[in-house]
């Protein structure tokens, strides 16, 4: 006969359990946390909103000063620095003479066109194109280009009106004709 015998000894294993009032207590301390937590997302939330809608009326506020008339006269220049640029391209000897004229363009007419040609006797001739901002620059612009040193003649070839396009102001638009002469070309 065969017995089964069994050489391990039987562990005696307690399942300890929770008592109410420890379940009780780890149930508090549970509850605290998670309104710990959604305090302080709930604080961080507020705070969020509060820099955001400081941070938009900042925004609106820059927005504001780039609309302004400060940031446009900026662009204005350097549109007319970025025209007068390609007006001297190669040409040095028109340095002197476009010197002199700048002091004869009002800030209510911006070129377009400034080209010239200097013929073999040493007179020349600038043909200019740009816009004025209403009829009275236009005329204002035209005395002060006739009063120009070393003009010989002044030719008004036509003026219309031009409409405002993306970024560019509208206005009359013109066109003329200055001949001058060789004294002008020296340096």
């Amino acid at each position: 006969m065969v017995s089964n015998i069994n050489l391990s000894s039987p562990e005696i294993s307690e399942k300890k359990s929770i008592s109410g009032k420890s379940a009780l207590m780890l149930s508090a301390v549970l509850i605290a946390v998670v309104f710990a937590v959604y305090l302080t997302l709930f604080f961080l939330k507020s705070m969020y909103t509060n820099n955001d809608k400081a941070t938009a009326e900042q925004i609106t506020q820059e927005q504001a000063k780039i609309n302004g008339v400060a940031f446009s006269d900026i662009f204005d220049f350097q549109d007319r620095l970025n025209l007068a640029g390609k007006a001297l391209d190669d040409h040095g000897y028109w340095d002197n003479m476009t010197k002199r004229m700048s002091a004869y363009v009002i800030p209510e007419v911006r070129f377009t066109k400034l080209a010239g040609k200097k013929d073999p006797t040493g007179t020349g001739s600038i043909d200019i194109s740009g816009v004025a901002q209403n009829l009275d620059a236009l005329s204002r612009e035209l005395i002060l280009l006739k009063d120009l040193p070393n003009l010989d003649s002044m030719e008004f070839k036509n003026a219309g009106a031009v409409a405002a396009q993306s970024g560019e102001p509208g206005g009359i638009s013109f066109d003329a004709s200055l001949k001058i002469n060789k004294t002008s070309f020296q340096k």
